[in-house]
């Protein structure tokens, strides 16, 4: 009887055992699946900090000739001001 009760643990632990691999390795799956999103998270997250930073870059040139070209119109519109008094001082 008790060699009978002792083998009817030993199945239910095998059973518990065997159902506690089968867990572990289906977490092992999951965890892989979640090792690979995070590398690719964060290589997509190093991809658009490279593009910021080319953007970043192009954006500050951007404004440098937009500077620059303001600076030069206003150069000219004060030379055709200039002009236009002079002329207006020639008339009278």
């Amino acid at each position: 009887m008790k060699l009978n009760a002792l083998h009817h643990f030993i199945e239910k632990e095998e059973v518990r055992y065997n159902n506690t691999i089968g867990d572990n390795n289906e977490l092992r799956v999951k965890i892989n699946v979640m090792r690979k999103e995070i590398i690719f998270a964060k290589d997509s997250i190093n991809a658009m900090q490279e593009q910021i930073a080319q953007l970043k870059d192009k954006s500050r040139d951007a404004n440098k000739e937009s500077i620059s070209a303001a600076k030069i119109t206003n150069e000219h519109n004060n030379w055709i001001l200039s002009l236009k008094a002079r002329s207006e001082e020639g008339k009278e």
